[in-house]
Parts: structure tokens; sequence; C-alpha cells
């Protein structure tokens, strides 16, 4: 496949080989994805499945899909197209674009990293969807920074970075639940996990919802857990209209 396939729901089986080549487009809408061996997937042929990680990967389908074991750990492009949901089958790199068309992409316990290093912070096209788990950004120096993360699929508590110095790796998880080490009344019903790579100052933007707001919302601190005890960040500016 030199061109654009897209497979919808049916399979490409037989005792030949399967060979995506770079810059191809393969659009996948089955919901074990594509697979490296046996009977799962779009694409089931018994001799070699090779999946050129300089290809474009479009998950499509109509129905909750994983990734599949085919989808190489590092990509050009990454396509969500589902208003079900997508889950990571294991953690990958993007290192061109990845496009949030519609759905939400679920990462489990791994991590989805888009960029591969300081020079290639790769491009995030993000018309709809939630990314529910590890996102990791190469940053350097940059101005606005949006991780969509959220907690759930219709919790959407995006986090944005912005006036960011230095250059590295930050990752970004919204957790739905206190946080265990939380003290009092007044806490917020879910909580943010960050990564710092490298990234020296930013200024940073933490979105929640009114759902998880609990206790007085007028004495909400930021805070930041040491592993002992809470460091309180300051200074902030808290908004309880928006």
């Amino acid at each position: 496949v030199g061109g654009t396939l897209n497979c919808g729901i049916y399979t490409i089986s037989g005792s030949g080989n399967f060979v995506l080549s770079a810059d191809a487009n393969l659009l996948i809408g089955s919901e074990n994805g594509i697979s490296l061996t046996g009977a799962t997937g779009n694409i089931q042929v018994s001799g070699i499945r090779a999946f050129n990680q300089f290809a474009n990967y479009i998950y499509n389908g109509s129905t909750a899909q994983i990734t599949g074991d085919g989808l190489p750990d590092s990509v050009k492009n990454l396509t969500i197209n589902n208003s079900t949901e997508v889950t990571l089958t294991s953690s990958i790199s993007i290192s061109d674009n990845l496009n949030l068309v519609n759905g939400n992409l679920l990462t489990n316990s791994n991590t989805l990293t888009l960029g591969s290093s300081i020079t290639n912070l790769g491009t995030l096209n993000n018309s709809s969807g939630i990314i529910l788990g590890n996102f990791n950004r190469w940053l350097s120096n940059s101005t606005n920074i949006l991780f969509p993360v959220g907690t759930s699929a219709t919790k959407y508590t995006p986090v944005e970075l912005s006036n960011v110095i230095g250059s590295g790796s930050f990752i970004v998880n919204a957790i739905p639940g206190a946080h265990p080490n939380a003290l009092g009344s007044n806490v917020l019903q879910m909580h943010w996990k960050l990564t710092n790579g490298g990234i020296t100052s930013a200024d940073i933007t933490f979105n929640y919802l009114d759902s998880d707001v609990i206790g007085e919302e007028n004495q909400y601190e930021l805070g930041r857990y040491n592993g002992v005890s809470w460091d309180i960040i300051s200074p902030i500016t808290l908004n309880t209209t928006n």
C-alpha cells in the first residue's frame, strides 16, 4: 500500500504479505486495530505484516477500538476519529501530527508522546476529544501549549502552559478523585500529575469543573505534594466563575 487504504470493518487475509509504505494512509475500523500476528484486526494475512513507522494511521471505527500491537511505537502521524474511544495498546511517540478529530484517546498505563526532541516538537490539531492518561509533549521556549486531558469521557480538565522557558519533555495526567494526601474539606475532586523533564519555568493554567468542586471554592489554594508535605504555590489567580 503506497496510497490510501480505508479498511472499514473488513479484513485482508490470505497467505501473502501486507506492506504499508512510508507516507501511505491506513484507515483502521476494526475494534482490534491492527495486529502483528493472529486472526484479529483489519490485517490478517499469514505472511509478513509490515507497518511502516513513517506512514499515517487513522482510527475511524464506530465502536470502541484498541490500537493493536501492529501500530509501531513511533509513527509520523496519528489521527483519532472515533466518537466512541480508542485505547493505546502500548506507549507511542508521534513525530509530526497528532490529530484529535473526534472521540477520546485512552492511554491506560501507557504514555502518548508528541514530538521526538527539542528540535522536533510535533503539532497538535485538536478539533474534539480528550486524552485520558499520560500525555507527554516536547517543549522548547514555547508560547501557548495545550494538554487536552480529562478525567473521563465527559470531564475535560485541560492544562495550558504559556511563557515556557527551557527545553525538554513535560507530561500531564488528569486523575479522577481528590489527591490521596489532600487536607481539609475544601478539596477539588480531581488532581493533576505533572512530570517535568527540563522546563525551567512556565505560567500554568489548570481548568476544572463545577462538578468537581467540594467545599468553599474561594478557599482553594494550589499545592504541590513533595512526598511528605505540601508546597503551596504563590502567586495564583483563582477564577471561580470560569
